[in-house]
């Protein structure tokens, strides 16, 4: 789909553009992790969330709404 983009593109335009393309696709790609990312770990340091597995019963408590609103099919 996305050659198909840039060939429309091309026949638009005129210009071949395929390089910015690509570019942005790949800009899109890094912020979408770096932005997972930098929402997920801080809000499991927010819980108290322990990588090592000494969590507290309320740690893993904080997990469950989102594994119900994940899992449940209730969006």
């Amino acid at each position: 789909m996305g050659a198909d983009v840039v060939d429309y593109d091309n026949v638009e335009v005129g210009g071949q553009r395929t390089g910015l393309y690509f570019s942005l696709l790949a800009l899109t790609a890094k912020a979408g992790g770096a932005l997972a990312i930098g929402i997920t770990y801080p809000l499991l340091a927010l819980v108290g969330f322990d990588a090592q597995g000494n969590n507290s019963e309320e740690a893993k408590f904080a997990f469950v709404p989102f594994f119900w609103w994940t899992f449940s099919g209730q969006r």
